[in-house]
């Protein structure tokens, strides 16, 4: 009998070669699955996943050359899908760091590393996480580094599991949204406005993943699962994108992406501690990093009244910052 892990991505005619593809040994056990990721986000609509993509007749093509994070669909050129060799590795990385991290905190109740139950894990995870923040040249083409934990550690560390799952339904909503391009322009739908395009994309991918997420189970633990995996999609931008130079023509600042998934979920207030808010409250922890690590903040400040309030305040935070580089 078939099932969702059988449906996979189709690969462009000139990418069919997958030694040719030159994807690192630690990530090509992994490929398989990540074909089938923007099935398995949503396993209740694959059947309709796969004819979309049929109807539509889009594929996917790895780039070994990408220099910068790229998942990038063009519908007017054969409706491909491309996807950079490197950005899956980083991606797997920003997973592997944040899975471990924010697990790491949620046993100890305190992010001092003396504290953890793992701390050598713990701070392997920072390497991670600062190794998926290169952006030079010299570094993107660098191998994959001997200290970086590997997909294929399952039996070493901890957090290997957790983090491989959470890589896929990540990819998979990455996916989607680049899937929603080709959808909009497949029906002519497509917007004229690009950023607004973004924001379209990022809730058609949204709605894929949690408008019927019931008719696959009713255990609220996959509704925050696959909501933890749309978080994390947005998290590379949010760190990436609070550079100045790297303002996009096209795509609107990440702040504001997040902003508008945190009211599609609905979250309360941080005081309530639901697991419902678990997803908000890792973008919460990612963000105070990075305003932390540009210096707009110098500690953690407390806890706001509501998860909007709290990244609307963020979000002036971080044009401040970046109006005064520009």
């Amino acid at each position: 009998m078939e099932t969702v892990h059988d449906f996979k991505f189709p690969l462009c005619e000139e990418a069919q070669d997958l030694e040719g593809l030159r994807l690192s040994p630690q990530l090509a056990h992994l490929f398989g699955a990540f074909r089938s990721a923007p099935y398995a986000a949503a396993p209740e609509r694959a059947d309709e996943l796969r004819r979309i993509v049929e109807r539509t007749g889009m594929c996917m093509r790895l780039d070994p050359r990408a220099e910068d994070w790229k998942f990038e669909a063009i519908p007017n050129l054969g409706r491909r899908i491309f996807i950079g060799n490197r950005t899956l590795e980083r991606l797997w990385a920003y997973c592997y760091g944040y899975t471990t991290i924010f697990s790491e905190i949620q046993k100890a109740g305190a992010a001092d590393p003396k504290a953890m139950h793992n701390k050598e894990e713990y701070l392997l995870a920072f390497y991670a996480i600062n190794w998926a923040n290169q952006l030079e040249r010299e570094h993107v083409e660098l191998p994959w580094p001997d200290a970086l934990p590997s997909p294929l550690m399952t039996g070493d560390l901890e957090h290997i599991h957790s983090a491989n799952e959470i890589f896929l339904i990540t990819a998979g909503r990455i996916m989607l949204h680049e899937i929603a391009h080709v959808v909009f322009a497949d029906a002519g739908t497509d917007s004229e406005d690009p950023k607004e395009e973004e924001f379209r994309a990022d809730e058609w991918a949204d709605w894929w993943m949690l408008a019927r997420w019931t008719d696959y189970g009713t255990d609220e633990r996959i509704y925050i699962k696959r909501c933890l995996g749309i978080a994390i999609a947005h998290a590379p931008a949010l760190i990436l994108g609070f550079m100045p130079q790297r303002t996009s023509p096209t795509h609107p600042p990440p702040i504001y992406r997040v902003l508008r998934f945190i009211e599609r979920m609905g979250t309360s207030s941080p005081l309530t501690r639901r697991p419902k808010n678990l997803p908000a409250t890792f973008l919460w922890m990612i963000l105070l990093k990075v305003l932390v690590d540009n210096k707009v903040l110098d500690k953690e400040p407390d806890l706001p009244a509501s998860y909007r309030d709290a990244f609307m305040q963020y979000a002036r935070y971080f044009e401040k910052a970046r109006d005064a580089e520009l």
